[in-house]
């Protein structure tokens, strides 16, 4: 099993890193571990929030298909799992707001990965989470999230 973790002060409030971490449909956009995202159709005019056990079918790099899905939602922790082919990600994200002139939250997040691929992979996964809160930092200044 592969388990790291980081935390990082990231400008942007708690509400608005939480929306972001909230949008299943944005996170190959920030997420290049997840290459494709199935969301089911929307009702009315409004994104759908996630609910804890949905499956959203999801497409991997290289290829991988599985699903991801909201394991745990609350207002200051986050946690979902991926599923591929050979490899299962179980991932969190805390929220924590930061004292300061500005909006800012620390972020915390976590990985834990088990199966086949996860063993064959575990050198290319060295660093992730600090990619990811960096990408997530950069999805917050872009995102027209309100700050």
């Amino acid at each position: 099993m592969n388990e790291q973790q980081s935390v990082r002060r990231l400008a942007g409030s708690r509400d608005a890193t939480r929306a972001i971490l909230l949008d299943p449909g944005a996170l190959p956009e920030w997420n290049p571990a997840i290459t494709g995202l199935t969301l089911p159709p929307v009702v009315g005019t409004s994104r759908e929030r996630p609910t804890v056990g949905h499956r959203y079918p999801v497409t991997g790099v290289r290829g991988l298909r599985g699903h991801l899905s909201y394991t745990g939602i609350d207002e200051d922790r986050i946690t979902m799992r991926i599923s591929l082919n050979g490899l299962t990600e179980d991932n969190w994200w805390t929220l924590v707001e930061a004292d300061g002139d500005a909006p800012a939250t620390l972020v915390g997040h976590g990985i834990s990965h088990r199966g086949p691929l996860a063993l064959l992979l575990s050198a290319a996964f060295r660093g992730v989470c600090d990619l990811r809160l960096d990408r997530l930092a950069a999805r917050l200044r872009t995102a027209g999230h309100p700050c």
